[in-house]
């Protein structure tokens, strides 16, 4: 699913120049569930970024789903982020006007699902994160672990092969930590592959892999037993 060959990523502080990304290589299968560690500054937002093809890498080659992304266009890029991957943020990014139920039918309406299929489906995504019956409320009369399964079922509401979920535990407390946490998994099992990146060790122990990025570096890469 995500090949990565010798992956740059460079940026200007004041005078200096850092680098973010310093020659990454990562192999991702498809189906896999792996998690990346590291401090604050080790390259795990860029990283998250240049995945998601929300920015270009300065050097190296990107490919996903066997596509080399390389020299695709700007829409092209946009297709292919609708069509493979979904966005888990730790912000939830919620839009507060519109109800859970709209907020989950916006990659539909995006993709060009009617209307009726699209509120269908929207509502079968919130049903499987058990808010079917928040579907009517807006964002603020929502606590913000069910602002997180809100987020998580627009994420997976197409059923994108690729999930990509940034610190997707950080604004949760424990008891929403857990379902979230077993909300991945069930996308797992379905076939999804995960790839999620976070601070938190005993949210990383969730997933089968646990790579560690330091200063722009992979240093460490682990099956978990």
């Amino acid at each position: 699913m995500i090949e990565l060959r010798g992956i740059t990523r460079k940026y200007a502080v004041g005078a200096n120049e850092v680098r973010a990304l310093d020659g990454v290589d990562l192999l991702l299968q498809r189906g896999e569930y792996a998690a990346v560690i590291g401090p604050s500054g080790s390259g795990k937002t860029t990283l998250f970024h240049i995945l998601g093809l929300l920015a270009r890498p300065d050097g190296g080659t990107y490919r996903l789903a066997g596509q080399d992304v390389s020299s695709f266009s700007e829409r092209r890029l946009a297709s292919l982020r609708g069509e493979f991957i979904g966005f888990v943020f730790q912000n939830f990014y919620l839009n507060p006007r519109y109800t859970a139920l709209e907020n989950v039918e916006l990659p539909l309406m995006l993709a060009g699902v009617g209307r009726s299929a699209g509120k269908r489906i929207a509502m079968n995504a919130l049903e499987r994160v058990g808010l079917r019956e928040r579907a009517n409320h807006l964002p603020r009369e929502l606590s913000g672990g069910q602002q997180q399964r809100v987020a998580f079922a627009r994420a997976t509401v197409r059923r994108p092969p690729f999930l990509l979920a940034d610190e997707p535990t950080g604004n949760l407390d424990p008891a929403a930590t857990r379902l979230l946490l077993s909300l991945l998994e069930e996308e797992h099992h379905d076939g999804a592959t995960i790839l999620m990146i976070t601070h938190d060790l005993s949210a990383a122990k969730s997933a089968e892999r646990v790579i560690t990025i330091e200063e722009g570096r992979i240093t460490k890469d682990e099956k978990q037993t």
